[in-house]
């Protein structure tokens, strides 16, 4: 994977009903599905295809922690997953 592919993986991953998170500044994971059981298998696949068609990313786990961070997919370090409202960038005056 290219750096200029971050958003575009993490997009496709999270489109395909699977989860990501980031955790501290250099890591990320896949967590647990909010799909019913008899889809797991289905939306597992889905994301194994996605990470294949992407290829390697260990060298980019900063960047995509970022992302992640970004747009509010981090996860606290006692396992609790939080989806952080993130402001938009239209909301924000210039004040801020």
């Amino acid at each position: 994977m290219r750096k200029d592919q971050i958003a575009s993986f993490v997009t496709d991953i999270l489109n395909a009903d699977a989860t990501l998170f980031a955790v501290d500044d250099d890591s990320y994971f896949f967590g647990d599905l909010v799909v019913a059981d008899d889809k797991a298998t289905e939306v597992w696949a889905k994301a194994n295809h996605i990470c294949e068609r992407y290829g390697p990313r260990d060298h980019l786990r900063r960047e995509i922690a970022a992302h992640l961070k970004y747009l509010g997919k981090v996860t606290n370090l006692d396992g609790e997953s939080d989806v952080l409202c993130r402001k938009s960038l239209s909301a924000t005056s210039m004040a801020d």
